[in-house]
């Protein structure tokens, strides 16, 4: 988990890094996440170290402290070419 800077002052744009609370439900932890929209319900945002993506309500972005922007994304997309699954 990462340490919360100050919550959000103004409406997230596409392409900003916050911190984005995990699980829809509240009461889970913070981490790096983009924006890919705004909406009126909340942002939608991609979690950078997990790819997932995920609504979350604007009382649960905040700030990021500027060092960590410079950590490298912590998942790897791949795909696998030959996969039986029978």
């Amino acid at each position: 988990m990462l340490d919360c800077g100050p919550s959000i002052q103004r409406r997230p744009q596409p392409g900003d890094i916050v911190l984005a609370m995990y699980g829809a439900g509240g009461g889970g932890d913070f981490y790096r996440a983009r924006v890919v929209v705004s909406t009126p319900e909340g942002v939608q945002v991609d979690f950078i170290d997990y790819g997932d993506s995920e609504l979350v309500s604007y009382k649960n972005i905040y700030e990021i402290n500027e060092d960590l922007f410079s950590v490298m994304s912590l998942y790897l997309i791949i795909c696998i070419r030959t996969l039986s699954l029978f």
